[in-house]
């Protein structure tokens, strides 16, 4: 396995035309500079990414934005100065000269996000270019919350060591579609947040939930760890329902704080799945209050089977 690397040696690499994972406080990212086309094919290469799933680009300044997006509205500017940096991640109208059809899937849009980080950002800084940067995990595996989770799946990839990332969870992923702010992807930024944000501006819009557009992380099946998950809703795990014969189980539970269940539920997954056959997973909260619907959206897809 490779030595972790300094944040500039990062920065050399990703001159150079190669891809570093880098920490952001969601989860940790595979990162390539959005003009080196080569460097993004690696992304999807080394990720086994099928070309069709769009990479959100990272900055680390509200300057950085002007060049990449065209006309945009003064209401995701508005999110972006009260929520950057930070887990909000904002669709945009792209600039074609200096986004690349193989970040947007060839659409005419572009997830951004300024990440909350003091590496990842120095990082953008110094190298003074953004960076595409899809979480550092296999595809449809679970996300990296530290730094060895990533160097177990990639051994050979060039890592910088940020520690454990104190969100846990991708970002949430907000549009704005004509008088209704819509989320695609729920993350520590919540509904009830955007909300509070709408009515302290005064603006006539609508916040609403929808998780079936494609985008990232919008795959029926994502962030699977190795070991299947059967997640077991408001009632004990009755274990002739299935068999579990001669196989090891595993029964996993998180803290009853959203926030902390948050941050240690990637490092859960892949760590309890190290030596079992299943886990198992009794979920006990309402997967409709904001600050638990985007855990349970996260173990919905990771899981192989609910009851």
């Amino acid at each position: 396995m490779k030595d972790f690397v300094s944040p500039q040696k990062a920065v050399d690499i990703l001159r150079s035309g190669e891809i570093v994972a880098i920490p952001t406080e969601t989860v940790y990212g595979l990162a390539a500079k959005i003009d080196n086309s080569g460097a993004l094919k690696k992304i999807f290469e080394t990720k086994g990414r099928p070309y069709f799933d769009p990479l959100i680009v990272h900055i680390s300044s509200l300057n950085m934005l002007s060049n990449l997006v065209v006309n945009p509205d003064p209401i995701l500017i508005g999110l972006a100065q009260n929520f950057w940096p930070g887990p909000l991640t904002l669709i945009f109208n792209k600039n074609p000269n200096t986004v690349s059809d193989l970040i947007t899937a060839d659409a005419s849009t572009v997830a951004i996000r300024w990440p909350k980080h003091p590496i990842t950002e120095q990082i953008i800084t110094e190298l003074k270019s953004p960076l595409a940067a899809p979480s550092a995990n296999p595809f449809k595996k679970t996300s990296p919350s530290e730094a060895e989770h990533v160097r177990n799946y990639f051994p050979n990839l060039d890592i910088v060591d940020g520690g454990p990332c104190t969100v846990g969870l991708e970002s949430t992923i907000v549009r704005l579609n004509s008088n209704a702010l819509e989320i695609l992807r729920p993350g520590q930024i919540s509904k009830t947040d955007l909300m509070k944000f709408v009515k302290a501006k005064n603006l006539d819009l609508v916040v609403i939930e929808n998780f079936n557009l494609e985008g990232p992380g919008s795959m029926k099946e994502h962030y699977q760890p190795e070991a299947p998950l059967y997640i077991f809703k408001h009632r004990s795990i009755h274990f002739d329902h299935f068999d579990f014969i001669n196989k090891k189980l595993k029964i996993i539970a998180f803290p009853n704080d959203p926030f902390l269940c948050a941050r240690v539920l990637y490092k859960t997954l892949i760590e309890e799945s190290k030596g079992t056959d299943i886990l198992a997973l009794e979920w006990r909260n309402d997967e409709n209050d904001p600050n638990w619907s985007a855990i349970y959206n996260r173990l919905e897809k990771a899981a192989k089977v609910i009851i």
